[in-house]
């Protein structure tokens, strides 16, 4: 039985992809169900994963990479030909945010979305701790990189990256040399 450790724990609760066919990708998990609680986790943290991840999105977006970038030509030319009123302009706005933006409700809603997130990653991983498939599934995946370490650090890189499938890696081999896979948690 390979040792599992505190790292592997940790790729099986922060992994995105966790029990995808193509872990390491962005992959949804389709194969194995999630459990409730890993449905509520989703939903908690959703605000650092997927908002995150669409904002980056946008960001590379040509449209929107056009506004920002018209803004920025249309703000340095006002600062080339009216330096002085331009400055006055910025100082102005910025006097104006600070008087008049709510900045106590800005940090609590700050403090909020980051505790949901710290809630919301405990229940998940607490939901994928449950699933004893999940366990199974991805501890079988990962038990040949886990039993071969060094066999892998000997290997060329692009032999060491190719993909492993979990139905076919023996985890035990019988005396009678016929190979089974067993699971490793019991379901």
């Amino acid at each position: 039985m390979p040792r599992v450790g505190f790292i592997n724990h940790a790729k099986l609760a922060f992994n995105r992809s966790a029990g995808c066919k193509n872990e390491g990708q962005e992959a949804f998990r389709t194969s194995i169900e999630k459990n409730r609680l890993e449905k509520i986790g989703n939903v908690m943290t959703w605000h650092i994963t997927d908002g995150v991840r669409k904002v980056f999105r946008a960001a590379k977006d040509p449209r929107v990479l056009t506004v920002a970038l018209t803004a920025l030509a249309m703000v340095a030319a006002s600062f080339i030909f009216y330096p002085a009123t331009t400055y006055l302009a910025v100082k102005a706005t910025f006097v104006f945010l600070g008087k008049y933006a709510p900045w106590a409700v800005m940090k609590f809603s700050i403090y909020a979305a980051t505790l949901l997130g710290i809630l919301g990653t405990g229940v998940r991983t607490l939901g994928r701790f449950a699933n004893k498939t999940l366990m199974n599934h991805f501890y079988a995946s990962h038990s040949y990189r886990l039993n071969n370490h060094n066999n892998l650090e000997s290997l060329p890189r692009d032999q060491r990256a190719a993909e492993v499938d979990p139905v076919s890696i023996p985890l035990s081999l019988p005396k009678n040399g016929e190979i089974e896979s067993k699971p490793l948690y019991d379901q």
